[in-house]
């Protein structure tokens, strides 16, 4: 507790004690507060009551009077009131001052009398004053007071369970492209200077990178979808903590996860609220929303999140309000945007709706959440990209076609992905191709463009290569020791 501004440890009846001296002290200062306004009050009655008792003398002398101040002389020297008491008679209207009754002036005045010997009896009395804090801690007991609703039972043992002795800390999640996971303390990242390394603090091995990235608790949970529509659940501290240099260990050693399935969102969840949703996109353009309390209870060896349809696979899903704005981008360049609302809640074990309808031979390539003031970004296969405004894409209403995001052809290739990116300058682009090949771009280096443009190269591709998969992290680099 603070006492006198300075951090002290009490144990209960000092506690008490400096609760109750504190009670005093702000009694002692209302009741001379009170007594202060009292005493002038009862100044003014007074005056008041001399000049009702001298009416039309006072109304007189007033009126007979050049200005205000003459007439407050002129009824101090005659009545011998005080200046506050005069200028109290000579500020109120002659109507009202005739008006006055002198029984109520009277009554008012023998009260105020009253108040202020009850009051200066208080203050020459300590014991009363503690009187006063007895009935008010007696009042608030009947108002709040109840039966202790907890049992103290020292014959019973205490269970502790592993949870219970992992100290709870932000922490930073990272799952890698080849399916490693870890966990490292969020001061291990501070925030990336324009033009810095952007490091993430991973031993790399050939073609791999951080993939996903979530910060969270080590008393939260993290939830693992995988392609095939399966999800994991694992509590935070349960993923290895290891040095930043460490690449981790494979997913597959922490869940029973196929070994032919791949992690394709990675999900931090702290809070189970009623108004949290799970927004997930199949390949095929099919989206669905669940409640995220749903999967609270997933065990380590996984539910199905979704019922896929034959080929269908699932490779995006989103934490929602339940009432943002959602944008899906397909391999043909086009893009709709719709409301979320436009997508009714369903149970887990269901398929969901048509988010986006697809032409001939088109899948899906990307989806997110639209962010206030943020921008798209989309690379094609042969490694053209560019960043677009969000305010260039319309609101339609879910499982039409959209617009055009980006000029599709034979020199582009098919858009292969897209993000909303809020902050260009603070985050960085990873790039791999089919053959192996890995970039690392800042964002803010991309050019900005209009939807039904082709971009610029991103990624010099050797002949016949093309881009596999893109992949964006954020502002973040290791803290120096």
């Amino acid at each position: 507790a603070l006492v006198d501004g300075r951090p002290v440890v009490l144990n209960l009846k000092a506690l008490l004690q400096h609760h109750i001296d504190h009670r005093r002290d702000v009694l002692t200062r209302r009741t001379r507060y009170e007594l202060e306004r009292a005493r002038d009050r009862a100044h003014l009655l007074e005056g008041l009551k001399i000049a009702l008792d001298n009416l039309d003398a006072v109304i007189k002398t007033i009126r007979e009077s050049q200005d205000e101040k003459t007439a407050q002389e002129r009824l101090q020297e005659r009545f011998t009131l005080s200046e506050r008491q005069s200028k109290a008679i000579v500020d109120m209207r002659l109507g009202r001052l005739t008006r006055l009754e002198r029984n109520k002036v009277m009554e008012e005045y023998e009260e105020v009398i009253k108040r202020i010997a009850y009051l200066e009896d208080l203050l020459q009395h300590e014991a009363k004053i503690m009187l006063l804090i007895k009935d008010d801690l007696g009042d608030l007991k009947k108002k709040y007071g109840d039966a202790r609703r907890t049992t103290l039972d020292f014959q019973g043992s205490v269970e502790l369970n592993e949870e219970d002795l992992v100290p709870k800390e932000d922490v930073v999640v990272t799952l890698t492209h080849r399916g490693y996971v870890k966990r490292v303390p969020a001061t291990t990242y501070r925030p990336q200077r324009r033009g810095g390394k952007g490091i993430l603090g991973a031993a790399r091995v050939e073609s791999d990178f951080v993939e996903h990235l979530a910060i969270a608790s080590t008393h939260s949970d993290m939830l693992f979808f995988t392609n095939h529509g399966s999800v994991f659940r694992l509590r935070v501290h349960e993923i290895p903590d290891v040095n930043r240099q460490a690449k981790g260990l494979p997913a597959a050693n922490l869940i029973d996860i196929d070994p032919k399935d791949k992690i394709t969102a990675v999900i931090g969840i702290t809070d189970w609220a009623e108004d949290r949703y799970l927004v997930m996109v199949t390949k095929q353009g099919t989206i669905k929303k669940t409640p995220a309390r749903l999967y609270s209870q997933v065990r380590r060896n996984g539910l199905i999140a979704i019922n896929l349809t034959e080929g269908d696979e699932l490779n995006w899903v989103k934490l929602s309000s339940g009432g943002d704005e959602l944008i899906i981008a397909t391999t043909d360049g086009k893009a709709v945007r719709f409301s979320e609302k436009q997508v009714r809640p369903m149970g887990r074990d269901t398929t969901g709706v048509r988010g986006i309808t697809l032409r001939k031979d088109a899948l899906v390539a990307g989806f997110d959440i639209v962010r206030n003031d943020a921008h798209l970004l989309v690379v094609s296969a042969k490694g053209y990209g560019k960043l677009t405004p969000l305010a260039e894409y319309p609101a339609h209403s879910r499982g039409g076609q959209g617009v055009y995001t980006m000029a599709v052809t034979d020199r582009t290739g098919p858009l292969v992905g897209m993000r909303v990116v809020v902050n260009p300058e603070e985050e960085q682009l990873i790039v791999i191709s089919e053959g192996g090949q890995v970039i690392r771009t800042p964002i803010e280096n991309i050019r900005v463009a209009g939807r039904q443009t082709q971009g610029v190269i991103i990624m010099r591709l050797d002949e016949g290569d093309t881009v596999a998969t893109i992949a964006g992290v954020g502002g973040t680099e290791e803290a120096e020791e």
